[in-house]
């Protein structure tokens, strides 16, 4: 096989190290060969502004192979969006889908030597008030903070949403100390390779504040942008405690903000504490800078527990559709034309659910598929509030979305530009009255 398809082998088909490729061709002279691949693999490089411990700046190749597993990983959990918001599981950790939660919270106990029997874990999910041994607490604090991040899922992670992340699983109310201010070990694993246990203490601030920015910054595909989180903050290791499960949350954190609701924290990134090729991938990465080389491992087992999860809502689903049917069948509504507003009656001020549920969340995901600049709050609030007469409110908009004034004024200017509402001024306030679509199906 030609030198150049041989690169292209152990970069795309396997992001494979130097060791890989003189054991997989029986040889130990592949220097020349391996110049190739490394000169292959520089022309998709991207250096990051992280460095290591020795000022070497990171990188990640992003060849076209791994870009396209990125992109199906996103494209799968856009698909796991979608579907939540049919089921209407938006912030919050749905009870239906608690057994993928179980190898989380088992990988999670087998540090502490937990007893992670399914009853346990129920117990800690559903929140009901048990006896608990003490390293169930630990996993317990965890589930807590997996529900931190679902519910803040508008704030990134910075050192304040580190803090809390950091109290709850430490149990309690007040930090006596955020980064460590001391090491944790005094010398590095190895000398030649540049294998760190962890960063100097005095390195820390910088290091993280370094990281803290290019998460901001970058704008990579999310799992991408959050394997170098999950990377940079356990080379580092910042905290005296706790450092994997930060660096878990941190990974997650990320997949959250970048509008995936919270889905990413039912994947099992958590797993990873029990692969001892997850480890020897780390270390890779400290030897080379190569990011890649994390990136490459995790997202197979990635895109196994987004697929397990998109299992579970597609069978939700279906089983809402069986009761769909056996139900009563919901009556047709027929739109007439809006009345004048009147001029000393005060608009609806409560919110209406104006079809049913089911019904809405058709209408929600309907509107989303056809009208690609719609944002998802605009779709849910429309879905369900559209009857032809009525009039609403930004406070209505406010409430029903829990979200800014401002928000909240700009989704419905949007709605009247695409011709949903019309917008009129009563009194002191604008109100806001469906329009008849013509030739429009709902259905």
């Amino acid at each position: 096989m030609p030198i150049n398809d041989l690169a292209i082998r152990f970069t795309d088909d396997h992001y494979a190290t130097k060791q890989d490729v003189a054991k997989q061709l029986g040889t130990a002279v592949v220097d020349a060969l391996w110049g190739t691949i490394v000169q292959y693999r520089s022309t998709f490089a991207r250096v990051l502004p992280l460095q290591a411990m020795d000022k070497q700046s990171l990188q990640i190749v992003l060849t076209p192979s791994l870009l396209e597993k990125s992109v199906a990983f996103d494209r799968k959990m856009a698909k796991a969006v979608s579907l939540f918001n049919y089921h209407q599981i938006q912030n919050q950790l749905h009870p239906h889908f608690q057994k993928l939660f179980f190898p989380i919270l088992t990988s999670i106990g087998k540090q502490y030597g937990a007893s992670t029997a399914e009853r346990n874990l129920t117990y800690i999910i559903e929140e009901k008030t048990v006896d608990r041994k003490a390293e169930l607490s630990s996993v317990n604090a965890y589930y807590q903070a997996l529900k931190l991040i679902a519910n803040r899922r508008q704030t990134k992670m910075d050192e304040d949403l580190m803090g809390e992340l950091l109290m709850l699983l430490t149990n309690t109310q007040e930090l006596t100390m955020f980064y460590r201010e001391k090491d944790l070990t005094n010398r590095p694993r190895s000398l030649v390779a540049r294998v760190y246990e962890a960063a100097p203490y005095p390195m820390i601030e910088p290091m993280m504040q370094a990281l803290l920015n290019t998460i901001k910054q970058l704008t990579l595909s999310p799992i991408i942008v959050a394997t170098i989180g999950l990377y940079y903050l356990d080379y580092v290791k910042p905290f005296e405690v706790f450092n994997d499960e930060i660096s878990y949350l941190l990974f997650k954190n990320i997949l959250v903000h970048s509008d995936y609701e919270s889905v990413p924290c039912y994947i099992n990134i958590e797993q990873m504490m029990e692969n001892e090729n997850y480890e020897k991938r780390m270390l890779e990465v400290q030897r080379s800078g190569d990011i890649t080389y994390l990136l490459d491992f995790i997202l197979p087992y990635m895109h196994a527990s987004i697929d397990q999860l998109l299992e579970q809502l597609v069978s939700l689903q279906k089983q809402q559709l069986i009761e769909e049917k056996k139900s009563a069948s919901v009556p047709t509504i027929r739109f007439t034309s809006p009345a004048p507003l009147p001029k000393e009656t005060a608009p609806f001020t409560v919110s209406e659910s104006t079809i049913g549920e089911v019904e809405a969340n058709r209408l929600q995901q309907h509107l989303m598929e056809t009208h690609p600049s719609i944002k998802k709050g605009e779709a849910y609030f429309y879905a369900r509030h559209h009857t032809i007469g009525k009039y609403y409110t930004l406070a209505q908009y406010k409430k029903l979305l829990d979200c800014a004034y401002e928000t909240a004024r700009t989704s419905m200017e949007h709605l009247v530009k695409l011709g949903y509402y019309r917008k009129e001024k009563y009194k002191n306030k604008f109100v806001y009255t469906p329009v008849e679509l013509k030739g429009e199906n709902h259905e």
